[in-house]
């Protein structure tokens, strides 16, 4: 019995030592999974491929290590960090001798990442997809142009109110002015909210880095606003933007009855420096019988649908300069600090532009007021767009050619006339429909802008189709050639009543004076309503 008792007094004296021993080990063990770190679950793991953190003050130690590592397994060394962490990246190695490595140099090689594939992140709306890329072939992504984000550029959206505790706003609002009486910060409605989050959201909008300032003219009851209430607003922009001098973008998704007025102070904006960004309205009818839309200084706006069409509620005419995407717009609203909703209106078609114009001026600071307008219609996509509307200038707005590094879009080659009625206008309304191509209607606007050797596809009264390049040289008037004496004339060259001086080159009522441009009790000042422009 003693002898028993002495057996286990002597295994349980020495129980703890074994059992220390084993605790040790697992601690070591527990270490070393510690320093390596694995992909979560559901990453994309690169097999072999790892980063490495080193000790700073061993990187030269650590370098050989990994050199002889690579070496003996036939990998290599990716990239060596030096500046925002001390590494590198390694491929070609199994895990097994990455362990080894971590168990051999502790204080040399800190710790070992599996790598992993990296997504761009989808976009939050298909308007800011379409916007990066010349073609309609969406790919799930925006890309910022030239590492612009429109930092260092104000943005005043001219709304209904914004949000200020949205998630997608953080450290970006500047303040603002209320000409509402409901005050700032958290609006009735959502309008002003989805607005600013398409020029300017974190992850919704056209330029993330921009700083955006809150000018209320709608109140919480819904109505609409007055002329006046939107001449004191833009006055407040100007007179802040002359004070401090910043690179500034006005946005106002808003429109109502044409009012000379409010034109006026528009062009006052723009001659301050600043580019204005208004929407083109939502009644399918000519921009120019509405303001602000109709203010020639201003950047109107009107809405593309994804199928590079324009929406069937979109205003169309001479005074629409550019279109963006306005239908099936996500961003941001009221409701909450993350909420989303999806509104269609050329009023989300004109941030769009408004966040292109904070990248411009932040590339080029001398890029505002008018200037702005020119680039930014240079830079877009020409005849993209079909159903544009009588006199819609076909332009989609672009933004990757931005900042100069990258190339301007090709131009896209025109389509033969059979297979692009869609192209087609009757500008003069003389029953001849012109193929529309390099930023001309009709011959009357080859004559203005000296085009040659275009396209040339007419069809006059539903008859028969033209077609072939234009002979005639550059110049300011196409003149058609003398008949050859060696051929008769050819039906499409020969002088007709297409060719042959006609009302089509003659001075008509679309280049004369006429009421839409003259004054009229129309479009006098009045005690006009304004609205929002998102189609309910």
């Amino acid at each position: 019995m003693k002898f028993v008792q002495a057996i286990l007094l002597a295994f349980c004296a020495a129980a703890p030592t074994t059992m220390a021993r084993i605790g040790r080990k697992d601690k070591a063990h527990r270490d070393l999974e510690a320093r390596f770190l694995r992909a979560p679950p559901g990453a994309e793991v690169i097999e072999q491929e790892y980063v490495v953190e080193v000790n700073p003050d061993k990187r030269d130690e650590a370098r050989t290590i990994l050199e002889d590592l690579v070496e003996e397994y036939n990998g290599k060394i990716l990239y060596e960090y030096s500046t925002a962490m001390t590494g590198f990246s390694i491929d070609g190695v199994p895990e097994a001798a990455m362990f080894d490595i971590l168990a051999e140099f502790p204080e040399v090689i800190w710790t070992v990442e599996e790598d992993t594939v990296v997504h761009e992140a989808a976009v939050a709306s298909w308007g800011l997809d379409r916007i990066d890329q010349v073609n309609k072939n969406l790919d799930n992504t925006y890309k910022l142009p030239n590492g612009l984000d429109g930092s260092g550029v104000d943005i005043y959206i001219i709304d209904s109110g914004i949000l200020h505790s949205h998630s997608e706003f953080t450290g970006r609002i500047m303040g603002g002015k209320d000409f509402s009486n409901d005050g700032l910060g958290s609006p009735g409605d959502g309008h002003g909210t989805h607005v600013a989050g398409t020029a300017a959201g974190k992850t919704m909008g056209v330029a993330p880095g921009a700083n955006l300032y809150d000018v209320r003219v709608f109140g919480d009851d819904g109505d609409g606003t007055s002329s006046a209430t939107v001449i004191a607003a833009i006055n407040w922009v100007v007179t802040r933007h002359k004070s401090r001098g910043t690179k500034s973008v006005i946005n106002m998704s808003l429109g109502g009855g044409f009012s000379q007025n409010e034109n006026n102070v528009v062009k006052a904006a723009v001659e301050a420096g600043i580019i204005v960004v208004v929407a083109a309205g939502n009644e399918n009818q000519n921009a120019c019988n509405t303001s602000p839309a109709s203010a020639a200084e201003a950047i109107t706006v009107g809405a593309s649908t994804e199928n590079d069409r324009r929406a069937d509620f979109s205003n169309w005419g001479t005074c629409v300069d550019i279109f963006a995407p306005g239908e099936g717009i996500t961003s941001a609203v009221e409701t909450g600090n993350g909420a989303t909703d999806v509104y269609d209106g050329t009023s989300m078609a004109s941030p769009h532009v408004a966040g292109a114009a904070a990248l411009l001026l932040q590339h080029d600071s001398s890029q505002g007021g008018s200037a702005g307008e020119a680039t930014l219609t240079a830079l877009a996509l020409p005849n993209k767009l079909s159903s544009i509307g009588n006199g819609s200038h076909n332009k989609l707005l672009y933004v990757s050619n931005i900042g100069g590094a990258n190339p301007s879009p090709p131009s896209p080659s025109p389509p033969s006339c059979a297979t692009s009625p869609q192209n087609w206008v009757d500008s003069f309304g003389d029953g001849c429909e012109w193929y529309v191509n390099n930023g001309c209607s009709d011959a009357g606007d080859w004559a203005v802008n000296g085009v040659s050797a275009i396209q040339a596809c007419c069809v006059c009264g539903g008859g028969s189709t033209g077609n072939g390049p234009s002979p005639n040289p550059p110049g300011p008037t196409p003149t058609p050639p003398a008949p050859s004496p060696v051929s008769a004339p050819s039906p499409v060259f020969a002088p007709s009543p297409v060719f042959a001086p006609s009302p089509v080159f003659a001075p008509s009522p679309v280049f004369a004076p006429s009421p839409v441009f003259a004054p009229s009790p129309v479009f006098a000042p009045s005690p006009v309503w304004w609205r929002k422009e998102r189609k309910e």
